[in-house]
């Protein structure tokens, strides 16, 4: 089955939520390491490894406020929905979506869903630890399988 491609709207949404959490969850603001500046600058050279980026970035977000009291999630999800963008709520529903489609699979394919594991196994909070050895050992197949093709172990850090 081919993967599903981000479309130009769903990928605008996306560089909106992560906008909106730089500016929310980031105190020491540099405008020249604001995300939405970086992606710019690397999106006509390589455009599907800026949108990997855009996940991966998001992924983070979701690690970042995973602690959130409701009324924050409820705050940002309102400010999120106002600006066109996916709620917190919805980006992390879509997340465990794909967190369960890949427990089932029981394999890792590339690196956006490498690090959705690792962001699951590298949080206690998200989990009570009855999956950490299915997803160590799969962590584990994947990084040596990477490695083994790039031949530089430095790319997964």
């Amino acid at each position: 089955m081919k993967k599903k491609d981000i479309t130009a709207e769903e990928y605008g949404a996306l560089k909106k939520a992560l906008g909106y959490f730089y500016e929310q969850l980031v105190s020491n603001k540099d405008p020249k390491l604001h995300p939405l500046y970086l992606i710019e600058e690397d999106e006509a050279k390589a455009p599907k490894r800026t949108q990997a980026g855009v996940l991966v970035a998001l992924a983070d977000c979701l690690e970042w406020t995973s602690e959130a009291p409701p009324a924050a999630v409820a705050k940002w999800d309102k400010e999120l929905g106002e600006i066109g963008a996916p709620t917190l709520s919805e980006l992390r529903l879509k997340n465990f979506k794909q967190f369960n489609r890949l427990i089932e699979r029981g394999k890792i394919n590339n690196l956006k869903e490498y690090y959705l594991m690792k962001t699951y196994v590298d949080n206690p909070t998200l989990h009570n630890g009855a999956l950490l050895p299915k997803i160590l050992k799969m962590l584990n197949e994947f990084e040596t399988a990477f490695i083994k093709r790039q031949g530089n172990e430095d790319e997964l850090s």
